[in-house]
């Protein structure tokens, strides 16, 4: 609730009190098979700069430009230099239908499996606080535990045991109040959610079975959220070690080792002026569809 008021009254002072902000974070994964592209972790570097009412957000082949007068999304293709402006009252649809392309439904052998699935989720305040580049931050952890039935004939006969422990760490909802940059930073992320709605686009395009779970998951490690500053998340699969058993050099299954960690941090916070010249369209950029530019940008998903 506390939350709540903060992120609200952040929203009446963006007009009065507007703070040019930029937010850069790093990944690193890591897993006990190789990761199925190289430039894995380089995906899931991105930034966001805010100045005045536009926001850009920069990943390793695409920008995306925001802009809240004009209720209006750019999606730029920065590798074929091409780009496409919608507006958001589209984005999600066309989102939905692009990534379902992309996301093959379950095989009907496997449509069994996921209707047996059972899952428990839950949440708590670790008590840890950090300043984070100058920001007072602290950790909620959100845990899920999913239990997935094996088919007969399959190594791990009975059933996969799969857990994620993600810790979050926050900036204090007194500082977006303190704070001008987080103050910008939060309008941004909230424009996101009430107008392009991720966690329901998510639910869309996964099983339903798993959607659900995973909705809830994701539901809960937002609750209270305010500016993110690094994350974790560790991820547990029981019945690994036999599944894999079959193919060589697999390795042994042990419950008590993580399957695969993922980190994100915050490695740049800065309130210095942002050129306005990166939330425009450059010039030698040549038009094109939506779902164009969207595939041109994401060639491992082609």
């Amino acid at each position: 609730m506390r939350y709540f008021f903060g992120a609200a009254a952040a929203l009446l002072l963006t007009s009065q009190m507007r703070a040019d902000v930029t937010i850069r974070y790093k990944s690193e994964t890591h897993t006990v098979t190789p990761i199925p592209f190289p430039a894995a972790d380089l995906g899931m570097d991105y930034s966001i700069a805010m100045k005045g009412h536009k926001g850009r957000l920069t990943s390793a082949r695409s920008v995306t430009i925001a802009d809240f007068d004009k209720r209006q999304v750019t999606l730029l293709d920065t590798t074929n230099r091409k780009y496409a402006t919608i507006p958001v009252a589209e984005y999600t649809s066309k989102m939905e239908a692009l990534l379902a392309q992309f996301t093959p439904g379950p095989l009907p052998e496997a449509q069994g499996i996921l209707a047996g699935v059972k899952s428990k989720t839950s949440t708590r305040k670790t008590g840890r606080t950090e300043t984070i580049l100058g920001v007072q931050s602290e950790e909620p952890e959100a845990t899920l535990s999913m239990e997935l039935p094996m088919p007969a004939g399959t190594p791990a006969v009975g059933s996969l045991e799969m857990k994620m422990v993600m810790t979050i760490w926050s900036a204090q909802p007194d500082e977006i109040l303190r704070v001008p940059g987080i103050r910008e930073l939060m309008a941004f992320d909230i424009w996101q959610q009430y107008t392009m709605n991720p966690v329901g686009m998510f639910e869309k395009i996964v099983p339903a079975a798993m959607g659900e779970s995973l909705t809830k998951f994701f539901n809960e490690t937002a609750k209270d959220k305010t500016v993110v500053m690094r994350t974790g998340m560790t991820m547990y699969m029981t019945a690994f070690g036999a599944l894999a058993q079959a193919q060589p050099g697999a390795p042994v299954d042990n419950a008590a080792e993580p399957f695969m960690e993922m980190k994100q941090a915050v490695e740049e916070f800065s309130t210095n002026d942002v050129d306005a010249a990166l939330f425009e369209i450059p010039k030698d950029y040549t038009a094109a569809p939506f779902e164009e530019v969207f595939r041109s940008s994401m060639p491992e998903l082609q």
